[in-house]
């Protein structure tokens, strides 16, 4: 495929319309992959072929003068570096001294050396250096490290680097050199080959070494496929194949991080951006609108430090970057994202990079260049760089798959910017470990031993500060995998240590690589409970008692980070450890790679402290007893990557007591002085922290049973976290406003009989103690005696006639339901949250918002376990009626009534005694949503007893993602939860399009505490929905007899506005114009409806949900008053995204899709549908399509 050009000098791909639709969908591309390549590369028959074509040479020479100067310019100074030091830079060509260290720097310096000799040909000494270069590498029998000969990396960057030069250099290439290195290309590539079918780099996915030898064999052979290698179609296949279930798996990763931290995450993504490429170029498969793709710029931006020279560590790393990362940025820029951002944190990295070779933060030699020519490719001039919005403002970034928190400006212009980063993950990220969790490529993917975690490090609720812009607390960056080099919490004595008996830290731990393999591991991983902002403080906190060996008995590892202000920050550790722990002692500790640490005191504490330029930085600390143990200040030398690195740190041991042990740390600069710190207050539930400071009173209130949200909301008065009063002013995170004060409305239906039945039943004992009182004194006379006999006699009777009403409208019927206990109230403020719509709008992807969460339980109404009581009052259509009950409904039916209480703040009745099935019961989400009849119909309409069944999911080539087993939540997982969390607040999301218009009689239940979330679909697409494959969803949820039912409802007081029966019958042979109608009678009775709910209800439309998952997420949570956890909106960002969610009647959910309606329906339909819903769509804020002439 050829390239076409823009007018600023870069070249765009010209991708077909049809090829573009079909690839930009992640789930289509392996489908590519399980393809037989029949016919590969055949379009390019000479050289250069792999990035350009020859006719692109003269534009690329011109650039290197004009728009591409600045990159050019880094190349020629690589190219005279290497011309003035040749012994240096030449590879030896003795295979001694060759393979005698890592020789990758031979590979990666010669593909810049090559691009810079196609910029530059005048310049001959450069091109008989680079072909002296070449004939060197060529005459090595192999280049293979000699002490580690099965390890093909450094052979994939000498065979990337020579591939890549030879194709730059082929026309100036001798005859005799051209057949030299061809033969030596396709000799490595076929041993690279092989190799990848024994080697267990071959068989994973998402890590460095298997990106590098992948697209070291994916050069290789489209070279070797030009010249008719006999092999070389099998190899690009394989190599193909391979990257094809690596950008797949990299969907699931939905904020583009790189689980073996930056430095390691350059290294893979150098690899991954160049596949992207290739395959645009060669295959016509297009990958720029993954969502791996779309998000890996914020992995660069959001954890890059003040001064812009260093990163974030987290995992093995150098500091910073190992290779780019700006070629990446500027891929990114041209053709992902075109907005900017890409070339602004290029530029502006290159500029801040630390050239001293003597300093740890210059890029390595082996490195440097190495990705010089894909940058100059890629890079496209008309795309004016542009900082970020958010530059410049403190701003807090989620990783919510990495399980990462960073604060900072991300201003080049401001050095002494806080930088705050924590980290509480699952292994290998929470997209991979779903991945293998629930092994869903069960035909390619071997659990765990398909990746490679190695390079992560035990560091589960691990942290990074930096006031002022320097490294107070840093990571371990690379190095053995020690706990107490991550600043984390050991423990002792543990029955289960690997290393430093009687000692252990996470699980894992021990070795120069994770131990990801040991037994237990599998599940190793922390939780990111929070993080939010609030009056530019900040709050982040982490549960990682999942990262410990489960003999040791931990119940809660929890570490609280508050950023009480730029300069000082306060740290809470809480343990809990069960009964039958071994553990007597806890050591926390804190690393700087960068500054020693010395004594400091501060009244009776111990503490820290570290002088960086001049200025000293401290750290305290203290137990709620007050005491503050002294702490151990070392200094450790350890091996990293091949050399040793010092590390500083302070090991802070304190005595565990017999279950609670809490302590707290303040951390602060140089502009800060604390005058005394101290616990005000300890409890179960949490602590109340006092700090001051020479400027300010802080008082910190942090909940420690972090899990129950009942304990928060009475600890804080609100569900949140934690609380700061500062000075006068109270800051609660994570929420824009509370539910304090919430109050329920007047009890009513059973709550009624009840309170007379007691009335009544209190005031005939009171009229018989009184006769037997006035009898004992002979004080009455025979008048008084039969009053008193009469009065007892009436109130018999009147219970007797109120029990047996109560009776005749089912609240007394003898069914399992019926029997249980009075219908309980809120016990708290804490929010009933009721989610709503009509069938088919999808509404089913908001359980991705609370599945698993320890705040809720999700709740299917009804479902196969979940059974609404039989009454002959209570008339609910399982697809929709057109009946609105109202408050004044509330004493109809006492049995539905104290079912929806029970579901709501009893749940435990329903599902305590249930046992859980096994795994193979049909998914409680996607069940048969509307399974139920109308409750306790006697009525013999067929609709009455309508079914609607789940539509069978037919895999398509367009909807199918391979053998992926695709998530769904189950009955067993309902069970589990609720098993684990009792105190987890109940969703009810009601099946029935009817109970969107019987809220007002939910709030009359549910109280003030009500908030209903009412999901609406376009109602071209919810008709579309219905009609699609031959009107089946249509006709299974037998959508024509229930319009009968409507139009008969008609004559009775409840009904739909301006709607008429013949209105009906007259559309019956039209099922887009029927469907239509029932949609627009439907939305302009719920709006009308709600009117009275006030800020009790939300009309969200499926499509935000799908297009803006992220803010949607946000919204819905503050709207409901409680903080958004980062894995409630990493899981709907997934069902929304990476179409791994089927919606139980239409199939895959993706962006893509929400259109589809407009090729589904014709125009005419599509117009009929507008103009009878134009007054609904209008309120909903859907326009009307446009179409062009």
């Amino acid at each position: 495929m050829e390239r076409a050009y823009s007018s600023g000098g870069m070249a765009h791909l010209a991708i077909p319309t049809s090829c573009l639709r079909t690839c930009q969908l992640w789930l289509t591309l392996t489908a590519a992959w399980m393809l037989v390549v029949t016919c590969v590369a055949s379009q390019f028959t000479t050289h250069p072929m792999l990035f350009y074509s020859p006719d692109r040479v003269p534009s690329l020479i011109k650039q290197a003068r004009t728009t591409h100067s600045k990159i050019a310019s880094v190349l020629e100074e690589a190219a005279r570096t290497m011309l003035s030091n040749q012994h240096h830079y030449l590879p030896s060509s003795n295979y001694e001294t060759f393979g005698g260290r890592w020789n990758e720097v031979y590979g990666n310096n010669l593909a810049a050396l090559a691009m810079y000799c196609v910029l530059y040909p005048e310049d001959h000494e450069a091109r008989d250096f680079a072909f002296k270069y070449m004939d060197i590498m060529v005459s090595f029998p192999k280049w293979q490290v000699i002490k580690i000969p099965s390890d093909e990396v450094p052979v994939a960057h000498s065979l990337t680097g020579l591939v890549t030069a030879f194709d730059f250099l082929y026309p100036v290439l001798g005859k005799e050199r051209r057949a030299l290195y061809l033969k030596k290309i396709i000799s490595v590539t076929k041993e690279m080959y092989e190799c990848s079918l024994i080697r267990a780099w071959g068989s994973q996915h998402i890590q460095n070494h298997v990106a590098t030898n992948y697209v070291s064999l994916l050069h290789g052979s489209l070279v070797s496929a030009v010249h008719q290698a006999p092999e070389s179609k099998k190899w690009i296949q394989h190599a193909r194949e391979s990257f094809e279930k690596t950008m797949s798996l990299l969907n699931h990763v939905i904020d583009g991080s790189m689980e073996e931290g930056v430095a390691y995450g350059s290294y893979t993504s150098r690899s991954v951006t160049q596949y992207a490429y290739l395959a645009m170029r060669h295959f016509d498969v297009d990958h720029t609108q993954d969502l791996w793709l779309k998000e890996h710029f914020w992995f660069y931006y959001n954890t890059i430090m003040p001064n812009f020279q260093r990163t974030v560590g987290i995992a093995d790393s150098n500091k910073n970057w190992f290779y780019g990362p700006e070629s990446q940025l500027v891929f990114l820029d041209t053709f992902v994202m075109r907005n900017g951002y890409g070339n602004w944190l290029a530029q502006k990295i290159r500029s801040h990079r630390v050239m001293d070779r003597k300093s740890g933060l210059a890029p390595s030699e082996s490195q440097r260049w190495c990705t010089l020519h894909t940058e100059f490719l890629w890079y496209d001039p008309s795309i004016h760089p542009k900082a970020p919005p958010q530059s410049g403002t403190p701003d807090l970034h989620v990783f919510s798959d990495w399980g990462v928190v960073t604060y900072s400006k991300v201003d080049p212009s401001v050095t002494d910017d806080v930088f705050l980063a924590f980290k509480s993950g699952k292994m290998h990220g929470r997209g991979i470990f779903d991945v293998v969790q629930r092994n869903m490529y069960s035909s390619w993917l071997s659990k765990w031993k398909s990746f490679n975690p190695g390079h992560e490090h035990p560091d589960q609720n691990m942290f990074v500060f930096a006031p002022n812009g320097q490294p107070f607390i840093t990571d371990g960056l690379y190095g053995p995998k020690y706990s107490y080099l991550n600043n984390v919490l050991l423990f002792s004595p543990s029955p289960t240590s690997q290393c430093f008996k009687p000692w252990e830290g996470q699980l894992g731990e021990c070795d120069k690589w994770l131990r990801w393999r040991r037994e237990g591991v599998e599940a190793y991983g922390g939780e990111l409970v929070t993080a939010s902002v609030g009056d530019g403080m900040v709050h982040m906190s982490g549960e990682a008692k999942n990262s410990y060996d489960p003999k040791m008995n931990l119940k809660s590892v929890y570490r609280s980070l508050v950023l009480l202000n730029p300069n000082l920050l306060v740290i809470l550790d809480h343990v809990e450890t069960r009964s039958r722990s071994p553990l007597t002692h806890a050591a926390a500790f804190f690393n700087s790679v960068e500054n020693t640490f010395d004594p400091a005191r501060l009244q009776k504490l111990y503490g820290a402290k570290s002088t960086i330029k001049g200025e000293e930085y401290k750290m305290f600390w203290v137990t709620p007893e007050g005491r503050s143990p002294k702490a151990s200040l070392s200094k450790q030398s350890h091996p990293s990557e091949y050399r040793s690195r010092e590390t500083n740190f302070v090991n802070v041991t304190m005595k565990l007591k017999s279950r609670l042990t809490r302590m707290a740390y303040a951390l602060y600069g140089p502009s800060e002085t604390i005058v005394d710190m101290s616990f005000l207050d300890v409890k179960e539930e949490g602590v109340s922290f006092e700090l001051r400071t020479e400027k300010m009173n802080y008082r910190i209130n942090t909940v420690t049973r972090h899990n129950n949200p009942n304990v928060r909301l009475k600890f804080l008065g609100y569900p949140g976290y934690v609380t700061v009063r500062k000075g006068m002013q109270l800051i609660k995170f994570g929420i824009n406003s509370t539910l304090e004060g919430t109050k329920m409305k007047t009890p009513t239906n059973s709550d009624s009989f009840t309170t007379m039945s007691l009335f009544l039943g209190a005031l005939m004992l009171g009229l018989v103690v009184l006769y037997l009182v006035n009898r004992r004194f002979r004080r009455i006379v025979p008048r008084p005696r039969n009053f008193f006999l009469a009065m007892v006699l009436m109130g018999g009777l009147m219970l007797g006639m109120l029990y047996y009403s109560a009776c005749q409208n089912d609240s007394c019927t003898p069914t399992p339901t019926a029997r249980e206990s009075a219908a309980p109230t809120s016990p708290a403020g804490l929010p009933s949250v009721v989610i709503t719509s009509l069938p088919g709008s999808g509404s089913e992807i908001l359980g991705w918002l609370f599945y698993y969460n320890p705040d809720f339980l999700h709740v299917q109404v009804p479902s196969d376990i979940v059974k609404l009581p039989e009454t002959m009052q209570a008339s609910v259509n399982p697809f929709l009626d057109a009946c609105v009950w109202t408050t004044k409904d509330e004493n109809r039916f006492p049995a539905l009534t104290n079912k929806i209480k029970t579901l709501r703040w009893s749940w435990h009745r329903v599902f305590g005694g249930l046992s859980r099935p096994a795994r193979a019961v049909k998914n409680f989400e996607s069940s048969e949503l509307l399974h139920q009849p109308d409750i306790n119909s006697k009525q013999t309409d067929p609709s009455k007893h309508f079914t609607m069944r789940r539509i069978e999911l037919v895999d398509t080539p367009s909807d199918s993602k391979g053998d992926i087993t695709h998530k769904v939540y189950q009955t067993v997982d309902l069970l589990a939860h609720a098993s684990k969390f009792p105190n987890a607040q109940s969703v009810l999301h009601f099946g029935s399009g009817s109970w969107g218009l019987k809220l007002q009689w939910l709030q009359g239940i549910l109280g003030d505490t009500m908030r209903n979330i009412h999901v609406v679909r376009d109602p071209r697409a919810w008709v579309a929905n219905f009609l699609r494959d031959n009107k089946r969803l249509y006709t299974s949820a037998n959508v024509a007899q229930h319009v009968q039912v409507l139009a008969q409802q008609l004559q009775t007081p409840c009904q739909f506005k301006n709607l008429d029966s013949e209105h009906f019958y007259d559309l019956q042979g039209t099922p887009h114009k029927l469907l239509a109608t029932l949609w627009a009678a439907y939305m302009d009775l719920l709006l009308d409806s709600v009117g009275g709910l006030r800020g009790q209800y939300r009309v969200v439309r499926y499509e935000d949900l799908v297009r803006s998952p992220r803010s949607m997420a946000d919204n819905i949570y503050k709207f409901i008053g409680f903080p958004l956890p980062p894995s409630m909106e990493h899981q709907l960002v997934q069902a929304a995204h990476t179409g791994i969610y089927q919606s139980p009647h239409e199939g895959l959910v993706l962006p893509s899709k929400l259109n589809n309606w407009k090729s589904e329906l014709t125009l005419t339909k599509i117009r009929d549908i507008e103009r009878i819903c134009k007054h609904s769509m209008k309120r909903l804020g859907y326009s009307r399509m446009e179409v062009d002439n």
